[in-house]
């Protein structure tokens, strides 16, 4: 796929505002835009670069970190995991269908 293709997709994430300006859509169907939020919460960055290459183009993107964006969408990863994810591991472990590595239960137990 070219990058033209590329940034041509209908719900694409990255769009193509010309003179070599781009824009990272937060809703794209890929999730770019969430991976590098997250990714820049955990790592503590203010800013990060995101660049889509292909064998002979390439784009470079300077992506701001947003915390408003992220403390919502963190929110919403919370209450998936604490509601849904979490009970469901608790119930699976109970009935010995998973099971954790020792090191882990020696925390856990401690």
């Amino acid at each position: 796929m070219s990058l033209a293709e590329f940034l041509g997709r209908p719900n694409g994430d990255i769009k193509s505002l010309g003179d070599g300006q781009y824009l990272i859509c937060p809703k794209g169907k890929d999730g770019y835009y969430l991976q590098t939020q997250l990714t820049m919460m955990c790592l503590g960055l203010q800013s990060c670069k995101l660049v889509i290459w292909t064998p002979s183009e390439d784009i470079e993107l300077e992506i701001p970190f947003d915390k408003h964006y992220t403390d919502a969408q963190v929110q919403h990863l919370q209450n998936f995991f604490f509601v849904h994810m979490l009970p469901r591991l608790a119930d699976d472990f109970a009935d010995k269908k998973i099971h954790l590595c020792p090191t882990y239960l020696q925390m856990f137990n401690a």
